[in-house]
């Protein structure tokens, strides 16, 4: 992926730049929940805090019908199943390291397509955490660790019963999604992105007080810089997931 790249060796810089910082963070004694402030000044407060500089502005939500042929639709599943069932089971890897490996086995696809694939992938991978939790026995969500936590043993039979109950729920709130989502549209258009921004990089800064501790603010505050520099570089923010990937290499070798 890093291969991938336009930028190979600002890639592989940032790669072991977000494993230097998962080693040290998780390493921390003094932080309840590192993985909180690690996560979400990566991935959250990075990209809030951008938006907030670049005034992003939300355009004008415009609802219309669309449509994808059964030959692409075929192509994107075939692509979603391999790669989400590969990541699925790997350490480390999750959905957007599918979604890349989707999108090069699928080829060439427009945006519509390319939501559908993500959307897939999510799926299946979703899924196919539960599995990797009976198979292996090693939970690869919060959701699976959970369902670890309640039942000393998954069998085959609850197995398949979360498995139902998971597509029954899916399969219902695609229709309200649908429903939500067209309505919601015509507010999120109307809202200041600025402040929206603004409010929810405090509350996520006050939620890491509170659930990592006040040593968790200059984590945060490393990781959201770290984050930052991936966008400024034009590095897709997946090879930041070097924060969990390198020090799980690390924890199996040594």
């Amino acid at each position: 992926m890093i291969i991938k790249e336009r930028q190979k060796f600002l890639a592989l810089i940032v790669f072991l730049l977000a494993g230097v910082l998962g080693i040290a963070t998780l390493n921390l004694q003094v932080i309840k929940e590192p993985l909180f402030p690690l996560l979400t000044g990566l991935f959250g407060t990075s990209m809030l805090f951008l938006s907030i500089t670049e005034k992003t502005k939300i355009p004008k939500q415009i609802i219309s019908k669309s449509s994808i042929s059964l030959k692409e639709k075929l192509k994107i599943f075939s692509a979603s199943i391999v790669s989400g069932s590969i990541c699925s089971f790997l350490p480390g890897l999750g959905a957007s390291q599918a979604a890349v490996l989707g999108s090069e086995m699928s080829g060439k696809i427009d945006k519509k397509g390319f939501l559908v694939l993500i959307g897939a992938i999510s799926t299946i991978v979703t899924g196919l955490n539960f599995v990797a939790l009976y198979a292996i026995n090693k939970p690869r969500s919060g959701a699976a660790i959970i369902i670890g936590k309640i039942l000393e043993f998954l069998n085959l039979q609850t197995l398949i019963l979360i498995l139902t109950t998971a597509l029954i729920a899916g399969s219902i709130s695609v229709f309200i999604t649908l429903y939500f989502a067209r309505r919601f549209s015509k507010f999120i258009e109307k809202a200041n992105y600025q402040k929206l921004c603004l409010i929810v990089s405090i509350i996520l800064i006050l939620m890491s007080i509170l659930i990592s501790g006040l040593w968790s603010i200059p984590v945060l505050i490393v990781a959201t810089s770290l984050g930052i520099l991936t966008n400024l570089w034009g590095i897709r923010k997946m090879h930041l997931m070097g924060c969990l990937i390198v020090p799980i290499i690390f924890y199996f070798i040594i």
